[in-house]
């Protein structure tokens, strides 16, 4: 998988869980500057002043087996 394909299923998981999320990609990644060893940044925004513990687990369980 690369890191494009990997960056748009993090998004559709973080819909999944909080379905008026966005996902935003920044940093080198969104300029193509990436090298190999970059990190991905990405910037969620959820309309709400906080996840819920239960929230924030899921989606860590759907990034995980993703």
């Amino acid at each position: 998988m690369n890191r494009t394909d990997l960056t748009n299923r993090l998004k559709v998981v973080i819909k999944k869980v909080v379905p008026d999320a966005d996902a935003i990609l920044y940093g080198s990644e969104a300029r193509g500057e990436a090298k190999k060893n970059s990190d991905i940044d990405v910037l969620i925004l959820v309309d709400k002043d906080y996840l819920s513990p239960q929230e924030l687990h899921d989606v860590d369980v759907l990034i995980e087996t993703h």
